[in-house]
């Protein structure tokens, strides 16, 4: 309240300044216009001609009354030497009508100076109502974007519980089972492996939800991604051996090298190599590739597998979502995270007759391309 009085104020100083400086004008130029010997016929004209310009200013500021008002006080100023003054030394009864003239000049440009104010106070109403409602729904939005917060939170809780709950089962069955006595040596270390087992899969579920919550930001360097492919194939091979899987790379020539954290790429390129390998249990093909994709880097992983049913495209990279009996669920998350903050992403798609296709999109110069999606 204290600062639209302080605003009033100003704003009435402001109004008192300017018809001040409307009045001072006009008095200046009657000034000028009665002391200018009549004989001087073409100057007394010009000088005339200059109390429009009061007008046009009261009319700019003030609008229609603001412009009546200065074209009677110029009226006033002005018709006195007309009256005063013979005929004959250049003045005639039609510089009554150009008295007139003033009126009707500060009529018309009052009522359209008034009539732009109420379209600038109309336009500014507007403005703050838009910016009132942008105001709200940002305000909407933020509330929308903590709740859904909240709600991927509880789904996370939900899928954190229930990964955890089974291996704590399993361990505290063992556990009871251990007690002198309870079962024979063989069945002991059984459940002493379980355990072991167990442990290892917590372990490695809270590694992984910790890389998932807390991502370690890029640390960028100029990478060759033929030699990291070559290295992951030779990493996976002997494993997917096992399974009657071959790896196989198919690289283009003179590839560039590209901008990234050579550790977290290498982890999202092994991650989709292990997936491919795990969906043939049965055997086949594993195919590394990589092309030019625009200004980035494709990185492509075939498999020839079932592939993946069409409702669970968008599940993959959910958190805690896997097909896996063994899986956390959060490998695809955390790739998929490594490469939005590498400004690239994966996408999936089918191959026929089967299969899945796995593409890493990964920007030349991720630096630039953050930038340029930011603005």
């Amino acid at each position: 309240m204290l600062r639209m009085f302080e605003d009033d104020s100003k704003r009435a100083l402001h109004n008192r300044i300017r018809a001040l400086s409307v009045a001072v004008c006009i008095a200046l130029i009657t000034v000028a216009y009665l002391y200018v010997p009549q004989k001087w016929l073409l100057l007394s004209k010009a000088i005339q001609y200059l109390y429009f310009l009061p007008i046009v200013v009261a009319a700019f500021w003030f609008g229609l009354r603001g412009a009546l008002l200065a074209a009677a006080l110029a009226a006033l100023c002005y018709l006195p030497r007309i009256l005063w003054s013979p005929w004959p030394s250049g003045y005639s009864p039609d510089q009554f009508g150009e008295a007139l003239d003033l009126f009707i000049v500060g009529s018309v440009l009052g009522v359209l100076a008034d009539r732009e104010r109420r379209r600038s106070q109309q336009l500014e109403a507007l403005n703050r109502q838009l910016a009132d409602t942008y105001r709200e729904l940002q305000d909407n939005f933020q509330h929308l974007r903590r709740a859904e917060q909240f709600s991927a939170i509880g789904q996370l809780a939900a899928s954190l519980a229930h990964e955890i709950r089974n291996p704590l089962a399993s361990i505290e069955g063992a556990a009871d089972l251990l007690r002198p006595g309870a079962v024979s040596d063989d069945l002991r270390e059984e459940f002493v492996q379980i355990i072991k087992k167990e442990s290892k899969r917590l372990s490695r579920l809270l590694t992984d939800l910790l890389d998932f919550a807390r991502p370690r930001p890029p640390e960028y360097q100029e990478t060759s991604l033929a030699a990291m492919m070559h290295s992951v194939a030779n990493l996976v091979s002997v494993s997917a051996a096992k399974q009657n899987v071959k790896v196989r790379v198919e690289l283009p020539p003179h590839l560039p090298k590209v901008e990234c954290d050579p550790e977290q790429i290498r982890q999202v390129v092994l991650n989709l190599t292990m997936n491919a390998v795990q969906a043939m249990p049965q055997g086949g093909n594993v195919d590394l590739r990589l092309y030019p994709h625009n200004s980035s880097l494709a990185i492509e992983v075939r498999d020839e597998g079932p592939g993946v049913p069409p409702d669970e495209i968008e599940k993959l990279f959910s958190p805690f979502y896997t097909t896996k009996k063994d899986g956390t669920g959060l490998g695809l998350a955390i790739a998929q995270k490594i490469m939005i903050a590498h400004g690239g992403l994966i996408t999936v798609d089918n191959q026929k007759p089967h299969g899945a296709i796995f593409t890493a999109i990964l920007p030349l110069h991720p630096s630039t391309a953050r930038k340029e999606a930011a603005r």
